[in-house]
């Protein structure tokens, strides 16, 4: 055989073994499809049967025969998924407010929560009911007076007569009870007593955001509870599940940090500093102009001045004469807020002082002295300086005098002569 046919031979043979080779590895490429195909296929399958299991379980949840329904709504052994909404309701009865308290439409001993029922006392209903099913303000009045009446239901709620009512900061005519309860929904109720439009609006903002508190907790405890129900991963897994945990909270804790890092209610032993969060308070009045309870929260956007101040103080009783002509030269006018907050006088004593030194301004009785200790207040007359937006922007500790006075306003935004 020559050299030449040998050749040949060996091309064919090194082109022949080529082609096995290109057939080899398409066959291997789409076994590998075949695989993945498959693969994804399967995977989504079972997280349609999952999705699907869930949401039957969610539908078929049990009611509990210890509680039986009222108005048709169920006390059933979960919370149902299909229509979870919440709203607000404030009530105020001559003058104070009757707090709807924590657990409402909640078992005892846990073992079921109706449709319509609180977790804690900030007076948001939170809705977790079946679809299409329509919710009013009487289905949660109903829940509390015929299964939780132990949980103190004012009587005066039967009523129709004597309320002052408002829906999202609009006054309301007709049976309140009937008020439907639908996503954000804020309601205000007030018996045998007047609501001014100021003092409602602030109540309106208070509403909305204890409703948003109140859905960030849920939101967080939803993914807590779903992390804690998660099976566990092959170690070699889990430090990458672990990253990626810590990293989603990282965003979360970006998206919700300015909610979480608000400044809150603090108590404070040594007084309060200039730049810090004043701490809030509802207190009532005593004496002075204005009546019911002032919430130092409803008076975000404007200053407030807050005098700390005793009948049996003598620099108290000088100052407030000219604490006075200030208010009404200004304070009256929307400048500011003013508030006197006596300091361990019986309540009986501050209307007559009011009287007799022509006070306009509110007095407040602080019980036990809680508002004083909050403030750190050790010595009187003390004045704070509160911006709009509830920081301490001046503090001081004596008696104002006019060069004082200026400095005080000034560092709230308010110039006088």
């Amino acid at each position: 055989m020559s050299k030449q046919t040998t050749r040949q031979l060996t091309r064919r043979e090194r082109r022949r073994e080529e082609q096995q080779r290109r057939e080899e590895e398409r066959r291997r490429a789409a076994r590998t499809k075949r695989i993945t195909t498959v693969s994804i296929i399967a995977v989504g399958v079972l997280a349609v049967v999952v999705l699907v299991y869930f949401l039957i379980v969610q539908r078929q949840t049990p009611a509990n025969a210890a509680y039986p329904p009222i108005d048709t709504v169920s006390c059933d052994n979960g919370e149902h998924s299909d229509f979870h909404i919440h709203a607000h309701v404030t009530i105020y009865i001559d003058g104070k407010v009757a707090a709807i308290p924590a657990n409402v439409g909640i078992a005892p001993d846990g073992s079921c929560l109706y449709w319509l029922h609180t977790h804690s006392s900030d007076g948001v209903i939170h809705i977790e009911a079946p679809g299409g099913f329509s919710i009013t303000l009487k289905n949660f009045l109903d829940i509390w007076e015929g299964r939780f009446p132990q949980l103190g239901y004012p009587g005066q709620l039967d009523q129709t007569d004597g309320w002052q009512v408002y829906v999202n900061g609009k006054p309301f005519k007709g049976d309140f009870h009937r008020i439907p309860l639908q996503a954000h929904t804020l309601i205000t109720l007030a018996y045998s007593m007047e609501v001014c439009s100021m003092a409602q609006k602030r109540s309106l903002e208070k509403q909305k955001q204890e409703v948003a508190r109140a859905e960030r907790q849920e939101f967080r405890a939803e993914l807590a509870e779903h992390a804690a129900k998660l099976p566990r991963r092959p170690w070699s897994q889990r430090r990458t599940i672990t990253l990626s945990v810590f990293a989603v909270l990282a965003v979360l804790a970006g998206v919700f940090g300015w909610f979480t890092l608000l400044p809150s209610p603090t108590s404070f032993t040594g007084g309060v500093p200039a730049g810090a969060a004043a701490p809030e308070f509802v207190l009532p009045v005593f004496g002075g102009g204005g009546s019911g309870l002032i919430d130092l929260h409803t008076l975000r956007g404007h200053p407030v001045l807050i005098n700390f101040w005793s009948e049996s103080c003598p620099p108290c009783r000088i100052e407030m004469p000219y604490l006075e002509r200030i208010y009404k030269q200004y304070g009256v006018q929307g400048e500011f807020a003013l508030l006197g907050v006596d300091q361990a006088d019986p309540k009986e004593d501050i209307a007559p002082f009011g009287k007799e030194f022509k006070i306009t301004y509110p007095l407040l009785f602080d019980k036990g002295g809680a508002v004083n200790a909050a403030y750190g207040v050790t010595a009187i007359p003390t004045t704070y300086f509160i911006d709009s937006t509830g920081i301490v922007r001046a503090v001081f500790v004596t008696q104002l005098s006019p060069k004082t006075m200026r400095q005080g306003l000034a560092s709230v935004g308010i110039v006088i002569p």
